[in-house]
């Protein structure tokens, strides 16, 4: 296992997680903007 490899599956695993996390609040804007939308 060499360090860059290591460094790399590391960023990978990273930037899934902030992928996630942006899809979350994405999805919380989206059903807030449709709340305000109604009233």
């Amino acid at each position: 296992m060499d360090t860059i490899t290591a460094i790399r599956i590391r960023i990978r695993i990273f930037m899934a997680y902030i992928r996630q996390l942006l899809a979350k609040i994405n999805i919380y804007t989206n059903k807030t903007k449709q709340m305000f939308q109604k009233v």
